[in-house]
């Protein structure tokens, strides 16, 4: 069996299959991630039972682990300006991550520690927008469908950032906004950029 499993490269995503030559002399199986029906009847639970914050919008980050510092930092200075321009505005976030940068409004972010997947529909459930910056690489585009999916799953929008795996899943102006290139923080496309 050990043999075997020597030869087979898995992934989860879709990029093996759009690239099977990025991972040469190896089969490719693809394991598409999703839900389980477990984390539907957790979501659905948490999505009846929160009450939002009617005086703050809260934007969560949930890391996980420590290989999301980059990942973060992606959104770091973006997220600090909105910030400090709407203090009604809070950071909520799970797991490790080194927020550093963040500590002109230290006093409005929320640490939650790494949790137990079960936890999760809960916390985001309380959250209006539920952050996913990721680097455009093999790694991150095999992991990036659990974070948007479980946001949906307790109807929480996602900012995401645009990767090969995202093109091939939403579609820009109906399930996200494509703010690829770089534009003034707090304005979208065809917005007055007031919020």
């Amino acid at each position: 069996m050990y043999g075997i499993l020597r030869r087979i490269f898995y992934i989860h995503g879709d990029a093996g299959r759009r690239d099977p030559g990025r991972i040469p002399g190896k089969t490719v199986v693809i394991n598409r991630n999703c839900m389980s029906m477990e984390m539907e009847i957790l979501s659905h639970e948490a999505v009846e039972q929160t009450d939002k914050a009617k005086d703050r919008i809260y934007i969560g980050y949930l890391s996980g682990s420590k290989t999301h510092d980059q990942d973060f930092a992606q959104v770091e200075a973006a997220l600090l300006e909105v910030m400090e321009r709407h203090p009604e505005v809070y950071l909520k976030l799970v797991g490790v991550l080194d927020e550093s940068g963040m500590e002109p409004v230290q006093n409005r972010i929320e640490k939650l520690p790494f949790m137990d997947w079960r936890q999760l529909p809960a916390v985001i459930a309380g959250l209006d927008i539920n952050l996913m910056p990721l680097e455009n690489s093999l790694f991150h585009w095999c992991k990036s469908e659990n974070k948007w999916t479980e946001a949906a799953l307790v109807k929480v929008p996602s900012v995401m950032s645009r990767n090969c795996e995202m093109e091939y899943v939403v579609e820009n102006g109906k399930r996200w906004l494509d703010v690829h290139h770089k534009r003034r923080v707090g304005q979208c496309p065809g917005s007055s950029g007031n919020r």
